[in-house]
C-alpha cells in the first residue's frame, strides 16, 4: 500500500507540474501556427500541381462557356488559379456579383468584353481576375516586360485598382507599377523596364511612351479601360489614339462603365476584335441601384450656400460627399466651411490640388465614420468610398451620365443611400424630363425655409479678415458664371437666369466682381457685326468688287486663335454656316453673265463723254472693220496701270484706317489698365504673346470695379512708377529725345565676350562677390565654375544623381551652396575642390523635394534652404553631422503650396523674404517663426531682392515688377511693366542705385532706383532664365536656354592724337617693362626706360592680342617656342609679370609641350640672377615646380633641371665671395673713419664700383628725369 500510494502520489505530482506548464501555454497562438503550417503545405501541394492546371485549363475554359452564368454561385466554380482564389478568400471576395458572373466566361476565354453594370456592382473585380488570370496562363515573369496594361480617367481611380490588383494578387510573382500625374517622372524611368502590370492615367502613360525608352509594349498581352465611355470621348480622344499605335494588335480588350457606349467608330478605336457586349442591367427598370433614394429640392442660386450649411449641421454625424461645378468653388467652400467650423470635419478634392494633398484627402475621408467632401466631378467616377450615406449635387450636372455617375458613390454593394440635387425653378422641367428618359426615379423634398440658417453675415466677416478668402471667392464667382456659360444645354443653363449681385452676395461679397469674359464676348460680337456691315457696304459699292483673299491686296490673317472665354459651340456653328455658304455658293460663268447684262440693259464697249458744257455723248468704241489687236492691247495696258493705281489708293487707305483703328484700341486699353481697383492688374491680353493663349476654365479673374472711373486713375497713377508700354514702344517713343548721356554710354559699353553650351537648360547663375568675379551655372546634375578672365572652366561639380537647381556664393568667395531635386543641401569649400576629386564639405538632407533657393547669411555662418515643400531650414555651417543627422537651428513652414525664390537681409542674419507659387511675398522673423509682412503679387513670384537700405523690397510676378514699402505696412510704390512675358530674375548694379530685371520675352532691362525709370534695355537671342552681375559692374552672366553667355564691359577708347601716337611709338612697353637705374661715373643715377627695337613690334602686337583675348597659355607659347632667344628679355618679363598680376601663372605655365617647358627653363637659368628680374621670375620658377613637380620626378627635364641647379649653385658661390669682399671692405671703412670725415659721403657716393654698369639686353637706353 504504501508503494502504491507513493506511486500515485508521484503521478499526482507530475499532473500538477504539466497543468502547472498548460497555464503558461498560449494555445491560440499554438493553433496559428499550426494553421499557417498547413497552408504553407497545402501551398506547397497547389504549387506541385499547377503544371497540371496549366495544361487542362483551354479545356476547363470551353466547358466554363457551355455552362449558365447562374450556376457560378461562388469564385470557385470559376476554372481560376490557386493563387488568385487564396486572394480573393484573404479579401472576403466568396460570392461572385452579376457583372463578374456574366463577364468572367467570356474574358477567362480571351474576347473583347464591354461591360456596362449599375455604380457600385464590382466592375473593378470583373477586369482584375482576367488580367491576373491571363498573365498567368502565358507563364509571365518579370523578364518579359509589360503584358497588362490598366487605364483610368482619374487619378484616384488609378490609386484604388491598384490597391485592388496588389490585394488579390498578392500570391502571383508579378510586379506592378503606378504611373500618374505628380509622382517623380524620373523615379519611374528607371523602374518602368521591370514592370509586368501598369496601373495609368492617360497623361503620364503617353509621356513614357514619347521620352522613355524603357517602355516597351510589343509584348502587351491585355488592355483594360475603366470608365471607358469617359476615356473614348472627346476629353480623351487623342490621348488615347496616340497611345493605341503604340500598342500591338493581337492583344485583349476590356472595358467597363456604368454608361457604356455602344458607338462602333468608338469601340473600333480600342478593340481588335468583336467585342462581347455584357449589360447586366440593361433591362432594370432603373439606371441608378435600386437601394438609392434620390430627391431634389427647388433652391435659387443665391440660397444654395446657405441650404448646404444647414443640411451638413442637420446631418453631421454623417458621411457627406458634395459635389460643385468648378475647382474654385471646391476651393473657397472647403476653406470658407473650416473656418465657419461645422461640428464635423470638411475635406477638399478637385482636379488642381497638389497630388500630395489629394491623396491625404481622399485616404482620410475614405476612413472617417463622419466627415464631408466638398469635390468636383475628379471624384464622380468609380471612386469606392465606404458608407457614403448622402450624395449632394450642389450644382447641376452637365450631363445625365454626370449624374448617374455622381450618385453612384452611395449604395454601393447592395447597401442603403441616399442623394439630393438643388436645381433651380427654371431648370426643373428640362432636369427633370431629362431623368425621367434615363429612367431615373427622383422625388421632391420640399425644405423648410425656418430651418435655413443665413451665414452670409459671417462670410462677410471671414472675407474681411483674409484677402485671400476674399480673392477666392470672386475667383468661384467668376468660375462658376463661365462654366454656366460654356454649357451646351442652353435650357438648362443660362447666365440671364443668374443675378450676379444677389449671387455674389450668397459667398459673402459686399460687390460683384467684374466678370471681363462677358464684357469681350460683348465687345467682340459689336466688332464682328461693323466689320461685316463694312464689308457689305465695300461689296455692295461700284461694279468692281474686291476680294479679300488676294494677297496682293490683302495680308493673309493669322490663324484664329481660340477665344478664352467664347462660346465653342457658337463659334462651331459660325464656321459650319460660313462654310456651308461657300459650298452653296454658285459658279458664275460667261453665259450667265451675258444674260445679267442683257436682262439689264447694259450697253457693253461703250463709255460716255463729256464736253465742256456738261453734256454727255456717247461714242462707240466698236470698231466698223472689226478688232484691232494691237490698239485693243494698249487699251489694256491703261486700263491695268489705272487699276494698279487704284489697288494701291486703296491698300494704303485700308492701311491707315488699320493704323487709327489700332491707335484708337491702345488708347482705349489704356483707360482701361487705370481703371481696375487698387491691387487690379493691368489687362495685357492685347499684348502679342508668342506662346498663345491657354485656355483655362477656372482662370483667375481680378477684384471687382466699384469707385468710379476718376477716382481710380488717379490713385493707379499715383501709385505706379509710369505708365505701361512695352520696351519696344517705349524706346521708339523716346528715341527721339533721348540723349546719349554718361549712364547710357556706361550700359552700352557692355559686350558679349564669350558663349559656352551646356548640357541641358541653365537652371541658376551666380557670380563670385570677390575678384576674380568667378562665375557658376547650374545646368542638369552638374555644377560648373568658370575663370572670367581666361574664360576656360576651373572646376566641374557633377557628382549629383539629380537635377541641381541653385547656388549660391558665400561673402568671401570661398564656400558655395548648391541645392537641387534630391533634397540635400551640399556646401563645397572651392579652393579645396581644385583637383579631379569633388568632396562635399557639409552635406544636409533639407527636404524630401527640390530644394528650390539656397542662401548664406551675410556673417557666412549660416545657410539656408527653401524647398517646394514650403519650409524654410537654417543650418549652422560649422555643423559636423551629415545627411539626415544634420539638425536645422530654425524650422518653419513658410507657405503652404511651393517656395520659389527667397533672399535673405545684408544687415540682419534672422529676417529672411520669400516668395511662393501661391502669389504671396512673405517677410519672416526667423527667430520668432513670425510673419512681419505679406504681400500678394497675383502671379507665382520668380525672384525677390532687398533694395538698398532693405526699407524696400522689390519682387517679379508675371510680366510685372514690383516695389514694396515694408515700414509703410507693405504698400505698393511702383509697378514697372517694361516686359511682355514673365520677368525671371532682379539684380541690383552701379553700388545699388540701378535694377536690372530680366524675362522670357528675351530682354535685360535696366531701371534707375532713384525714379525707376527706364534706362536700357538689352535684346537676347533667348529667353533669359536667370542672370547675375559682378560688384564692379565689369562682368555680367546670362544663362539663356542651354547657353551661358559672359559679357564684359569694354573700355573707353581714347581720343587718338598726334603725342599719343609718337608716345606709342616711343615706348610700345611703357607701363609694364620695369625701370632700370643706369650708373655712371660721377653722376648722377638716373632712371631709365627700355624701349623695344623696331624688329619686334610684329611680335609684340601679335602678343598683346593674345593678352586682349585672355589666351595666357598661348602667350607662353608664343614667348618659348623655340626662337625666344631673339626676344627682348625684358619684354618677356613683363608679359610674365602681367600673367601673375592676373592670377593665371599656374593655369598658363600647366599643359605646355616639353619645347616650351625646356625653353622656359632655359631662360629662368640665363636670367634668374638679374636683379631687375628676380623678383618676376622667382615666383614664375615656383609655379613652374608646383605644376610639374611630377615631371622633374620622372625625369624627363632632367638636364634642364640639372643646368639650373648649377647656374643656382654658381650665383651661391659669386654672393658668398661678395659677402666676404663686403666684410674687407667695411673693416678698411671703420679703420679710415677716424682719420677722414669724408667717408661717409663715400658711402653714399655712386662711384665706388669705378666704371659705369652696362647692361647688354638688346634694348637702347632712354634716359628720364629721376623719380
Amino acid at each position: 500500500m504504501p508503494h502504491t500510494n507513493n506511486k500515485q502520489g508521484k503521478r499526482k505530482q507530475k499532473f500538477k507540474q504539466k497543468s502547472r506548464y498548460a497555464e503558461n501555454y498560449d494555445f491560440k497562438s499554438l493553433k496559428v501556427l499550426k494553421e499557417r503550417r498547413n497552408a504553407k503545405k497545402r501551398k506547397q501541394s497547389l504549387k506541385e500541381k499547377e503544371g497540371e492546371m496549366l495544361e487542362n485549363i483551354e479545356e476547363n475554359y470551353k466547358e466554363l462557356m457551355k455552362k449558365s452564368t447562374q450556376t457560378f454561385l461562388t469564385f470557385d466554380d470559376f476554372p481560376l488559379s490557386w493563387r488568385t482564389l487564396e486572394g480573393l478568400k484573404e479579401n472576403d471576395y466568396k460570392k461572385p456579383t452579376d457583372i463578374q458572373r456574366e463577364t468572367l466566361s467570356h474574358a477567362l476565354n480571351g474576347s473583347d468584353v464591354v461591360g456596362a453594370a449599375k455604380t457600385g456592382s464590382g466592375k473593378t473585380l470583373a477586369f482584375v481576375i482576367p488580367v491576373l488570370e491571363a498573365l498567368w496562363r502565358a507563364k509571365w515573369s518579370s523578364t518579359y516586360g509589360l503584358g497588362a496594361l490598366v487605364i483610368s480617367p482619374t487619378r484616384e481611380l488609378a490609386l484604388q485598382i491598384f490597391g485592388t490588383i496588389n490585394a488579390v494578387g498578392k500570391h502571383h510573382e508579378f510586379s506592378c507599377g503606378l504611373l500618374i500625374g505628380g509622382n517623380d517622372v524620373s523615379f519611374e524611368k528607371n523602374r518602368i523596364a521591370g514592370v509586368n502590370i501598369i496601373v495609368c492615367t492617360p497623361g503620364r502613360l503617353l509621356q513614357h511612351m514619347d521620352e522613355n525608352e524603357q517602355m516597351q509594349c510589343d509584348q502587351l498581352q491585355i488592355l483594360v479601360l475603366d470608365e471607358a465611355d469617359r476615356m473614348l470621348d472627346m476629353g480623351f480622344a487623342r490621348q488615347l489614339n496616340s497611345i493605341v499605335l503604340n500598342l500591338p494588335k493581337n492583344r485583349q480588350t476590356l472595358l467597363f462603365s456604368a454608361t457604356q457606349t455602344r458607338n462602333v467608330k468608338d469601340l473600333c478605336r480600342v478593340c481588335t476584335q468583336n467585342p462581347v457586349y455584357v449589360s447586366v442591367h440593361e433591362n432594370s427598370m432603373t439606371s441608378t441601384p435600386e437601394n438609392l433614394k434620390q430627391m431634389y429640392a427647388l433652391i435659387d442660386e443665391h440660397e444654395k450656400l446657405n441650404n448646404l450649411w444647414s443640411f451638413i449641421e442637420t446631418f453631421r454625424k454623417k458621411k457627406i460627399l458634395v459635389f460643385v461645378a468648378t475647382c474654385k468653388q471646391a476651393r473657397f467652400i472647403t476653406e470658407a466651411f473650416c473656418a465657419l467650423r461645422p461640428g464635423v470635419p470638411v475635406m477638399g478634392l478637385w482636379g488642381t490640388m497638389n497630388q500630395t494633398k489629394r491623396i491625404e484627402s481622399f485616404t482620410r475621408f475614405d476612413e472617417s465614420k463622419a466627415a464631408v467632401m466638398i469635390a468636383t466631378d475628379v471624384a464622380s467616377r468609380g471612386l469606392d468610398f465606404e458608407n457614403v450615406e448622402w450624395v449632394v449635387q450642389f450644382d447641376c450636372p452637365a450631363e445625365i451620365e454626370d449624374y448617374i455617375h455622381r450618385v453612384g458613390r452611395s449604395a454601393r454593394m447592395e447597401e442603403k443611400g441616399n442623394s439630393l440635387l438643388f436645381i433651380t425653378p427654371r431648370q426643373h422641367d428640362e432636369m427633370i424630363s431629362l431623368l425621367q428618359k434615363s429612367n431615373i426615379p427622383i422625388e421632391e423634398s420640399r425644405i423648410d425655409p425656418n430651418s435655413i440658417k443665413d451665414i452670409r453675415v459671417q462670410l462677410r466677416a471671414l472675407l474681411a479678415e483674409s484677402s485671400d478668402l476674399k480673392k477666392n471667392a470672386q475667383k468661384s464667382v467668376v468660375a462658376y458664371l463661365r462654366s454656366v456659360h460654356s454649357m451646351r444645354n442652353k435650357k438648362l443653363f443660362h447666365l440671364s437666369a443668374i443675378n450676379l449681385k444677389d449671387y455674389s452676395d450668397s459667398y459673402g461679397l459686399i460687390a460683384a466682381p467684374r466678370v471681363r469674359f462677358l464684357e469681350k464676348d460683348a465687345k467682340r460680337s459689336k466688332q464682328k457685326e461693323a466689320k461685316n456691315e463694312e464689308d457689305e457696304n465695300e461689296d455692295s459699292a461700284g461694279l468692281f468688287s474686291i476680294n479679300e483673299n488676294d494677297d496682293y491686296l490683302f495680308a493673309k490673317a493669322s490663324p484664329s486663335k481660340k477665344t478664352p472665354n467664347g462660346d465653342d459651340d457658337d463659334i462651331a456653328k459660325e464656321t459650319a454656316s460660313t462654310t456651308k455658304k461657300a459650298l452653296t455658293k454658285k459658279l458664275v460663268t460667261k453665259v450667265s453673265m451675258a444674260k445679267k447684262i442683257l436682262n439689264k440693259k447694259i450697253k457693253v464697249n461703250s463709255k460716255k463723254v463729256f464736253d465742256d458744257d456738261e453734256d454727255g455723248g456717247e461714242k462707240s468704241t466698236m470698231l466698223s472693220e472689226g478688232l484691232d489687236i494691237q490698239k485693243a492691247k494698249e487699251d489694256m495696258k491703261n486700263v491695268d496701270k489705272e487699276d494698279r493705281k487704284r489697288f494701291r489708293e486703296l491698300r494704303a487707305k485700308r492701311r491707315e484706317e488699320k493704323l487709327a483703328k489700332k491707335r484708337r484700341k491702345m488708347q482705349t486699353d489704356d483707360v482701361e489698365m487705370d481703371c481696375g481697383d487698387d491691387g487690379d492688374e493691368p489687362d495685357l491680353s492685347w499684348l502679342p504673346d508668342p506662346d498663345k493663349f491657354k485656355d483655362d476654365s477656372d482662370c483667375d479673374e481680378d477684384d471687382n470695379n466699384t469707385d468710379s472711373l476718376e477716382q481710380n486713375v488717379l490713385n493707379m497713377l499715383e501709385q505706379m512708377a509710369q505708365s505701361y508700354l512695352p520696351v519696344e514702344k517705349f524706346l521708339s517713343r523716346k528715341q527721339e529725345t533721348l540723349n546719349l548721356h554718361d549712364d547710357v554710354i556706361y550700359w552700352k559699353r557692355m559686350q558679349q565676350l564669350t558663349v559656352f553650351q551646356e548640357p541641358s537648360v541653365v537652371s541658376s547663375v551666380r557670380i563670385s562677390p570677390v575678384k576674380p568675379f568667378n562665375v557658376a551655372s547650374t545646368s542638369s546634375v552638374r555644377l560648373t565654375l568658370y575663370d572670367t578672365s581666361i574664360c576656360e572652366p576651373l572646376n566641374l561639380f557633377s557628382r549629383f544623381k539629380k537635377a541641381v537647381s541653385s547656388i549660391d556664393f558665400r561673402h568671401d568667395g570661398r564656400l558655395i551652396a548648391i541645392g537641387g531635386d534630391e533634397g540635400k543641401l551640399r556646401v563645397f569649400d572651392i579652393e579645396k575642390n581644385t583637383s579631379s576629386k569633388v568632396i562635399a564639405l557639409r552635406v544636409m538632407q533639407a527636404s524630401q523635394s527640390t530644394v528650390k533657393s539656397v542662401h548664406f547669411s551675410t556673417s557666412g555662418e549660416f545657410v539656408y534652404s527653401m524647398a517646394d515643400d514650403g519650409f524654410v531650414k537654417q543650418y549652422r555651417v560649422a555643423d559636423t553631422n551629415y545627411g539626415v543627422n544634420a539638425v536645422p537651428t530654425i524650422e518653419f513652414r513658410a507657405h503652404d503650396d511651393s517656395i520659389r525664390c527667397g533672399a535673405v537681409s545684408k544687415l540682419n542674419d534672422h529676417i529672411v523674404v520669400t516668395g511662393g507659387y501661391d502669389h504671396k511675398v512673405r517677410v519672416w522673423d526667423i527667430r520668432s517663426k513670425q510673419n512681419v509682412a505679406e504681400l500678394d503679387c497675383e502671379y507665382p513670384v520668380e525672384s525677390v531682392l532687398f533694395m538698398p537700405g532693405e526699407q524696400l523690397i522689390s519682387t517679379a510676378a508675371g510680366p510685372v515688377v514690383k516695389v514694396w514699402d515694408l515700414t509703410g505696412g507693405g504698400r505698393q510704390i511702383a509697378a514697372l511693366q517694361a516686359h511682355y512675358k514673365t520677368v525671371t530674375a532682379l539684380r541690383l548694379a552701379t553700388n545699388s542705385t540701378c535694377l536690372l530685371t530680366a524675362g522670357i520675352d528675351k530682354r535685360i532691362n535696366v531701371f534707375k532706383t532713384t525714379n525707376y525709370s527706364l534706362l536700357h534695355s538689352w535684346s537676347m537671342p533667348a529667353p533669359v532664365l536667370d542672370f547675375d552681375i559682378s560688384k564692379d559692374d565689369k562682368t555680367m552672366a546670362i544663362g539663356m536656354g542651354n547657353l551661358l553667355a559672359i559679357y564684359k564691359r569694354a573700355d573707353i577708347k581714347k581720343e587718338v592724337t598726334a603725342t599719343a601716337v609718337h608716345e606709342k611709338k616711343r615706348s610700345l612697353i611703357r607701363t609694364s617693362a620695369p625701370p632700370t637705374k643706369l650708373v655712371e661715373l660721377n653722376q648722377k643715377s638716373r632712371k631709365t626706360e627700355a624701349v623695344a627695337k623696331s624688329a619686334d613690334k610684329v611680335k609684340l602686337n601679335r602678343i598683346d592680342a593674345l593678352f586682349a583675348g585672355y589666351k595666357h597659355s598661348a602667350v607662353i607659347r608664343q614667348l618659348f617656342n623655340g626662337k625666344f632667344q631673339s626676344s627682348i628679355d625684358a619684354s618677356v618679363v613683363s608679359y610674365l609679370r602681367a600673367i601673375i598680376l592676373r592670377d593665371a601663372i599656374h593655369r598658363a605655365i600647366a599643359g605646355q609641350d616639353l619645347v616650351v617647358q625646356k625653353n622656359l627653363l632655359r631662360f629662368l637659368s640665363h636670367n634668374l640672377f638679374k636683379s631687375q628680374y628676380f623678383p618676376v621670375l622667382k615666383i614664375v620658377a615656383e609655379a613652374y615646380f608646383e605644376v610639374y613637380s611630377n615631371e622633374v620626378e620622372r625625369g624627363r627635364l632632367f638636364e634642364q633641371v640639372k643646368f639650373l641647379r648649377t647656374a643656382i649653385a654658381r650665383e651661391l658661390e659669386v654672393q658668398k665671395m661678395i659677402c666676404s669682399l663686403i666684410g674687407s671692405v667695411e673693416v678698411i671703412l671703420t679703420t679710415s673713419k677716424a682719420n677722414n670725415d669724408s667717408s661717409n659721403d663715400l658711402l653714399s657716393g655712386d662711384d665706388i664700383f669705378g666704371e659705369p654698369i652696362v647692361i647688354d639686353n638688346g634694348f637702347e637706353e632712354k634716359a628720364t628725369n629721376n623719380l
